[in-house]
């Protein structure tokens, strides 16, 4: 016997369908596996080489356009579907690389399209509902709006195109936006409010003011510091010098010195045990007020989760030649904010998914009560546990984020007397630099793996020579 005429319409095209879904799907997190490893080996040539690909596979951009940042970041596909996400990991990619000109191109336009979405709309949540979570358009997660204008202000001091202090400004202003935000706020829960700021924004703010000889202005971006990230040595020393010191000995200049360390956090795919109980406690119920047990055939609820690479990055030394040498401090610990801004929200991606699965449940009561009673075919309740299986099965985790950025960041401050100084960072990695009476200069260390290669990258007014990554 056969499932009734509808049933069998609807079922079998659904069935196949999705289980054509189910075996060609791979998540984000599995896309750029091949990138992650590679940019974690600093091999950023070859990591560049692959998201320029995966780029070129999401947008259909010119493949010409991609060795060229600054008309890539004006081409108006080049942030189709993940692509705003797919530039940032570009972005990295050309800054180890020196350039950090082509890095500010592609990371402008990211923060533009990310802005533009970072309020997802009733539509998206409503196609989330159908399908999961991995259909919205992709509004980056809030650490990460926050972290791209940070970037911005690095290599804006490498440029020296003179826009940092606006970055940091905008680091401090969106972190605020976020921290505003009422979403949630009328049920009760409002996640983004429990979130801790960051004091890499004002120190960098403080920085600049320092550098520009103004320590009233300093001083109260190093208090916000303090405020922000708690105590820390660096940010209590900056403060009181700000306060009651001098800028810097006379006939010497600053050396500022920021650390990528380590491989930061990205996203897998894991199932979330309360919630799954919870999702299966709900099923039972329905399956006893409907005497349906197709109801209860679902596969595990799916859920990101933070993945910790690199949980304490080594502190990066910094030597001078015939020298002091100094140890950098966190500035900012993406790991620890990555994971709590997850945990926050957890309850909102577990909303979304729960009722994703009372949907599909309800929809295999339907397919199962027509098959019954068109024909009473027996083979009624296989095919509706099927369809209920397979399209909770077919569900992914939403696994995307920045997966270049770094561990941690960190920073060191030196004053170093005018003149020529090679300074070593360890793992084969050194720069020479000019050091100018009265003026700061700036050094970006790159290092995703704990002890092994990486970049050196030295602001162009400073730079001696082009510094060349350890073999």
């Amino acid at each position: 016997m056969s499932c009734g005429p509808v049933a069998g319409r609807f079922c079998l095209p659904c069935l196949l369908a999705l289980l054509f879904w189910a075996g060609g799907c791979t998540s984000y997190s599995e896309r750029v596996a091949v990138f992650r490893e590679q940019y974690a080996a600093a091999d950023f040539a070859a990591a560049e080489a692959t998201i320029d690909e995966l780029l070129e596979d999401e947008t259909g951009v010119d493949a010409e356009l991609l060795a060229a940042p600054k008309l890539l970041s004006r081409d108006g596909e080049a942030a189709d579907g993940d692509g705003e996400l797919m530039l940032l990991e570009k972005a990295m990619a050309r800054l180890c690389q020196g350039d950090a000109d082509g890095a500010i191109d592609l990371l402008r336009r990211a923060r533009d399209e990310l802005d533009g979405q970072w309020q997802t709309s009733a539509a998206d949540y409503v196609q989330s509902a159908l399908l999961d979570d991995t259909w919205i358009e992709y509004a980056g997660a809030d650490y990460e709006h926050v972290l791209v204008r940070v970037m911005l202000a690095l290599c804006d001091l490498l440029c020296g195109a003179g826009d940092a202090t606006a970055y940091a400004l905008q680091v401090n202003e969106k972190q605020e936006e976020i921290l505003r935000s009422d979403f949630g706020a009328r049920q009760g829960y409002a996640p983004r409010q429990t979130y801790q700021r960051v004091a890499i924004g004002a120190y960098l703010e403080g920085v600049l003011a320092e550098a520009s000889l103004a320590p009233a202005e300093a001083a109260r971006a190093y208090e916000r510091a303090r405020r922000y990230g708690g105590k820390r040595e660096l940010i209590e020393r900056a403060d009181a010098r700000a306060r009651f010191g001098r800028y810097t000995a006379g006939g010497s200049g600053v050396v500022h010195v920021f650390c990528l360390a380590g491989r930061g956090p990205h996203l897998v795919e894991g199932v979330h045990p309360p919630t799954d109980l919870a999702n299966r406690l709900a099923t039972v119920v329905l399956t006893l007020l409907t005497r349906h047990p197709s109801a209860l055939v679902q596969a595990p609820v799916k859920v990101p989760v933070v993945m910790v690479n690199d949980a304490r990055p080594a502190l990066l030394c910094v030597e001078v030649e015939g020298g002091e040498r100094v140890f950098a401090e966190p500035l900012l610990d993406v790991n620890e904010v990555a994971v709590q801004q997850l945990e926050a929200n957890l309850p909102w991606i577990i909303a979304r998914a729960l009722i994703r699965r009372g949907l599909k449940a309800g929809a295999a009561v339907v397919i199962e009560d027509r098959a019954r009673r068109r024909e009473r075919d027996p083979l009624a309740f296989l095919i509706a546990a099927l369809f209920n299986l397979t399209a909770t099965a077919v569900e992914n985790a939403d696994t995307r984020n920045w997966a270049s950025l770094p561990a941690q960041i960190q920073a060191a401050r030196l004053e170093l007397p005018a003149g020529c100084h090679c300074l070593s960072f360890g793992a084969g990695l050194s720069a020479e630099l000019r050091v100018a009476a009265g003026r700061d200069s700036y050094v970006v260390v790159v290092r995703p793996g704990a002890f092994g290669p990486g970049a050196v990258l030295v602001d162009g007014f400073s730079r001696v020579s082009e510094p060349q990554p350890a073999p």
